[in-house]
Formats: structure tokens, C-alpha cells, sequence
């Protein structure tokens, strides 16, 4: 849950989340666009779950988290059989 912090004004008091600054904290939200976007366009390491994105080139993904070599396509350690069953 995201801190709070809170402002008198006269006689009304409201509560704003000091992450997005906004009185009912959109942060959280399922609709989370920024979030939306990740999850479609990245997978995660299969070693460490690192969102990682692949802009073009083969689906030989080398993690710079944790150093894992893997697949793009297939999401496992990457093997000769990854290189040449679906090299692009």
C-alpha cells in the first residue's frame, strides 16, 4: 500500500498518495497502461523473471541481471536446437 500524505484546507481534509500525487491513487489500477505494455511486449528471464524486450535480431537472449542464456520464443535455456528450430 503506497504512503499517504495528508492537507487541510479550511475544513476539508484530503488524503493524497505520495507516489502519483493524486487523491484517489491510480497506481494500483488494473487499467495501468505503462503496466499493460510491459506484459505485452517482454517476457521474463526464465532465471531471475526480469522483464526483458527483444526489438529485432535471433531469440538468443543473454539476461544482464543474472547472465542467463536463453530463448525468446520458447522461454528456456538456450540450446543448438533453439538456433536452428526458430532461428528469427
Amino acid at each position: 500500500m503506497m504512503k499517504m500524505m495528508s492537507w487541510e484546507d479550511q475544513d476539508e481534509f484530503f488524503t493524497f498518495c505520495r507516489k502519483c500525487n493524486e487523491r484517489d491513487c491510480v497506481c494500483h489500477k488494473t487499467d495501468d497502461l505503462t503496466r499493460n505494455t510491459i506484459e505485452a511486449t517482454t517476457r521474463k528471464c526464465p532465471n531471475c523473471q526480469c522483464s526483458t524486450e527483444r526489438n529485432g535480431g535471433c531469440s538468443h537472449i543473454h539476461c544482464t541481471n543474472c547472465g542467463y542464456d536463453w530463448c525468446f520464443k520458447c522461454v528456456k535455456e538456450w540450446t543448438e536446437n533453439c538456433q536452428w528450430d526458430h532461428w528469427f
